[in-house]
């Protein structure tokens, strides 16, 4: 089906987005600030569940039916691995608030939008939903958080597991059970001269007894999931990776492959805004464009926004597409050469087709995944009433929302909920930080170039100084005399210059003391800085906070609702 279909009315204009996480511990980042949840619940469903915009072959409302059904049953399979009682599956037509992330063990205020999404789907009687996306590299599966003392505080590295290259998260299985094991040993010892307890001495009792070969990502949830439970968070579960094995994702997947070239114009057109707009030169933020491959013995072959990669690879590789009458051929591309992974004949090109192929597919091991923007359209268009993002997602979805409206030909975005805060360590913090440094910075460039200003009241200096502004003065006027009538005296200006170096050079000599205490007052202000960075950081994961995390957290999503 050729996507031909204009918005009904003028499409809204680009939303620059602009946020900064919180600075003051317990801060919190809600955009709109001045709507509620329920509100932007309602328009949403309004725009979307009457929505009769195609895809595929179905409309966008009953394609939502369909996706919210399937994707709730395979959340509560999922969710019945990670707890002792298996979830009653929901009534699909319940309000749906939708948030998601990585697997790994992020900071509190990451994880403040599960909580967000509890709270907020438990005020309305409807569902919340935590999409695991798995399908993103795990570069390594090392925590850095803080150890040493109050004194002499440092990052320490607690290694989860003996990975040795990058992966995509989903392919990811335990190496050394016992280095898992012993993490949260290792995280609570490090906590131990701070004077409190961190999660990690609970979280990793949620795990129990692992084994080699045991899913990371499923390991990480689990404890992720158990704890949020003693909390009363109330959260369904589900991996990207089982979402993609719904036949609602290949509906999905028929209409992107189906529609590609007017895709890449939306994408790359959205890109192109985005950099404009946020003045960045360069083309691979905040993702790059999507391409084309002019092949001899392929033929043109348009880059979809789609990741595939073979279960072991350490890097996915962009999905090409190619279209020769009613048929698609799809396509890796490794090291420049394009290899046919599959083909689908015209009479199999619906939405049933790519669900046997993509069944296929993982059935061999290649894997077929949305990339960022398309997860988040999908999710926000197809699934939720109301998705919760962070900081990161909110600015770049400001791409998702020009697809959503120029691509997918929708009156309007949905609205999302942008949610986020600062929740920092128990632990005393030296007042000094990096403005203190710059201050100093200033004022050692000043005893460079003008030693006289850490001089004053030194008689000693006298005649010197007097000397300086002499000189000064005296290359002013000479500045003046060329630009007034062009004369220069290239004997007198070098003279002039050889005397105020000898000069300043003079004056640095006796400021040298005061100069070496300005530099002892740097470095020490400089390792204030640092201490104060590291204990006031809002980066350390949640394992690493004390229990009293939770209140704080419950308190903080409360107020969204309240």
């Amino acid at each position: 089906m050729t996507r031909t279909e204009a918005p009904t009315k003028a499409a809204p204009a680009w939303e620059r987005r602009q946020f900064r996480a919180p600075r003051g511990d317990g801060g919190l980042l809600v955009h709109p600030a001045d709507a509620a949840p329920e509100t932007l619940l309602r328009e949403n469903r309004e725009l979307l569940d009457d929505c009769h915009v195609p895809v595929c072959e179905e409309t966008l409302a009953t394609l939502r039916v369909r996706c919210r059904r399937e994707i709730l049953r395979a959340a509560c399979d999922y969710t019945a691995r990670l707890r002792p009682v298996r979830p009653d599956l929901p009534d699909p037509d319940r309000d749906l608030v939708v948030t998601g992330h990585q697997p790994g063990l992020h900071h509190p205020g990451v994880w403040l939008k599960n909580f967000a999404a509890s709270a907020i789907a438990q005020s309305v009687g409807g569902v919340a939903l935590n999409v695991v996306v798995d399908s993103d590299l795990c570069q390594n599966l090392d925590l850095t958080t803080l150890g040493g003392t109050p004194d002499d505080p440092r990052k320490v590295t607690v290694p989860l597991d003996s990975c040795s290259r990058p992966s995509p998260w989903e392919d990811v299985r335990l190496q050394c059970p016992y280095a898992f094991a012993e993490a949260g040993e290792k995280l609570t010892e490090a906590a131990r001269p701070f004077g409190y307890t961190p999660l990690a001495a609970e979280a990793w009792r949620h795990v129990g007894p692992v084994d080699s070969s045991d899913s990371v990502v499923d390991l990480l949830t689990r404890m992720r999931h158990r704890q949020e439970r003693e909390w009363g968070v109330e959260l369904l579960e589900v991996p990207l990776r089982h979402v993609c094995r719904l036949p609602c994702f290949a509906v999905f997947v028929c209409e992107v492959t189906g529609n590609l070239p007017s895709l890449q114009e939306a994408y790359n057109g959205g890109l192109a805004t985005y950099r404009r707009l946020n003045g960045i030169r360069g083309d691979s933020h905040p993702m790059p464009d999507l391409g084309r491959i002019d092949d001899p013995d392929h033929g043109t072959l348009l880059e979809a926004p789609m990741w595939v990669w073979r279960c072991g690879d350490a890097q996915r590789r962009p999905l090409y597409v190619r279209r020769g009458g009613d048929d698609l051929r799809l396509y890796d591309v490794v090291d420049g050469s394009p290899r046919q992974l599959a083909v689908l004949h015209g009479a199999d090109c619906d939405w049933g087709g790519w669900h046997r192929l993509l069944t296929d597919l993982d059935h061999q091991g290649l894997r077929v995944r949305p990339r960022a923007l398309m997860t988040t359209l999908f999710l926000r268009t197809c699934v939720s009433d109301l998705f919760l993002h962070g900081i990161g997602g909110a600015k770049y979805d400001e791409v998702t929302d020009h697809l959503i409206r120029e691509w997918l030909a929708l009156a309007a975005a949905p609205r999302f909920l942008t949610v986020s805060g600062t929740f920092r360590l128990p632990v005393d913090a030296p007042a000094a930080g990096a403005e203190d440094v710059r201050a100093l910075d200033r004022r050692l460039r000043d005893a460079r170039f003008k030693p006289e200003t850490l001089l004053d009241g030194n008689p000693a200096a006298a005649d010197l100084v007097s000397r300086k502004r002499q000189l000064i003065a005296e290359q002013h006027a000479a500045e003046a005399a060329f630009r007034r009538d062009g004369t220069r005296d290239p004997r007198s200006n070098r003279a002039r210059y050889r005397a105020l170096s000898e000069t300043t050079a003079a004056l640095r000599d006796l400021a040298s003391a005061a100069e070496s205490d300005l530099r002892r007052r740097r470095d020490a202000a400089a390792e204030s800085a640092r201490r104060a960075a590291l204990l006031t950081s809002r980066e350390h994961p949640w394992v690493s906070q004390p229990a009293s995390l939770g209140e704080l957290m419950r308190s903080s999503s409360r107020s969204l609702v309240d």
